[in-house]
């Protein structure tokens, strides 16, 4: 900033660990052999001005033992990493794993980074985890943020109907607009400087990132209502029907 009475800030850098970990999970490897992990370690290293990490590798489908993974819970919880790098928080898990594995790293002072410097918290990565779901239960809560949600025109090509991305519920200060929708008063989830506690982040998050699962069943059903949902198309999100079981 110029000005006789202005001076330049710097932000401080994020903090570089000095023990970094990287995590891998192939679902389609056969064995450690067959991944490649110079891409993580060299984005950790060149990217993210990190030490040399050390690597944990899981391979194999979701449902078995990711034993690496647990390996890695321990030896954070033993302080002996204090970063931890990922190609994506999909490598984690589901919501309740991802925000579970950000509560382990933050109460031990770990910093937790993915691919293009994302924290856990990055609403675009948190989609990408739930936008493949099949099985999905629309609550009140969705409900009544999406009665709320601000529609603007997006003009890009043909142009179509959206929900404002930089203020979805009115405003700038979105976890601020979904309190209020959800009626929680400001003592229960933020601090002097409007700073939300790590529970409400999450319940934020989650309930924000999932309305967009909501709005597909609403628009595809015709219905606005609560209740469990099913999709019979893995690939087609159009798929959404009332579970009447």
């Amino acid at each position: 900033m110029q000005g006789a009475n202005r001076v330049t800030l710097f932000l401080d850098p994020p903090a570089i660990p000095d023990r970094p970990a990287v995590y891998i999970w192939d679902r389609a490897a056969a064995t450690t052999d067959d991944i490649d992990v110079t891409a993580d370690i060299g984005e950790v290293r060149d990217e993210l001005g990190w030490p040399e990490p050390v690597v944990y590798v899981d391979v194999g489908p979701a449902g078995e033992l990711r034993s690496r993974l647990a390996a890695l819970v321990e030896a954070i919880r033993a302080g002996q990493h204090d970063g931890v790098f990922a190609a994506h928080p999909l490598v984690l898990g589901d919501l309740t794993q991802i925000e579970a594995f950000d509560r382990l790293c933050r109460a031990h002072g770990v910093v937790l980074r993915f691919r293009w410097f994302h924290q856990a918290t990055d609403t675009r990565a948190l989609f990408d985890v739930v936008k493949t779901a099949r099985e999905f239960t629309v609550t009140a809560d969705h409900l009544r943020l999406l009665r709320r949600a601000y529609v603007w025109w997006d003009e890009t090509e043909f142009g179509a109907p959206m929900i404002d991305a930089k203020r979805p519920y009115g405003n700038s200060n979105v976890f601020g607009d979904i309190a209020e929708i959800l009626d929680v008063p400001e003592s229960d989830w933020a601090d002097e400087e409007l700073n939300p506690s790590l529970d409400a982040e999450w319940r934020f998050l989650r309930l924000h990132v999932e309305t967009a699962i909501a709005l597909q069943i609403t628009l595809v059903t015709g219905e606005f209502r609560t209740g469990r949902y099913v999709g019979d198309d893995e690939y087609d999100d159009r798929s959404w029907r009332r579970d009447d079981v």
